[in-house]
């Protein structure tokens, strides 16, 4: 039971970080989001918070369906999405990017978020969640001829 119950956690936030990064780049695009804010269209930053939430879903869906690699997936997106986040911030901090007082509060919020969630993927009870077998369960379903196949995963 608890692993259902923190496979759906750790589904449930990427997709609600997933969900933020879309609104993020329909922001960059230069749609009203909420219609009261609005920033002008930048390219670069829609591209990166596009790439990071779709790789978000797809590491849901591979949690959802339990496909192999989700907890590889998932990681990966979320190191995706922790380096958009970070890029987003160096350019604000350098000038490449205009300042809006709109944005400054979410992107820092955002990356706490990302890496929180990265740290708590690193835990072997969110690692066994995800299907991530460890070495010693691996060497207890190993077959007896001394092979290192791995039978029944």
């Amino acid at each position: 039971m608890g692993d259902k119950l923190l496979r759906a956690a750790i589904a449930i936030t990427a997709l609600a970080e997933a969900a933020w990064l879309f609104v993020g780049t329909a922001f960059h695009l230069g749609m009203p989001v909420p219609a009261r804010f609005f920033e002008p269209a930048y390219l670069p930053s829609t591209v990166l918070e596009t790439v990071a939430g779709a790789l978000l879903v797809y590491a849901v869906w591979k949690i959802v369906t339990r496909r192999p690699g989700a907890w590889q997936r998932t990681v990966t997106a979320h190191i995706v999405a922790v380096a958009a986040i970070v890029l987003g911030i160096g350019a604000r901090a350098t000038g490449r990017v205009p300042r809006i007082p709109t944005e400054t509060g979410h992107h820092p919020a955002m990356l706490l978020v990302l890496i929180v969630v990265l740290v708590v993927l690193t835990l072997p009870p969110a690692r066994r969640a995800l299907g991530v077998v460890g070495r010693r369960a691996r060497r207890r379903h190993r077959t007896r001829g001394g092979s290192n196949v791995v039978s029944g995963l």
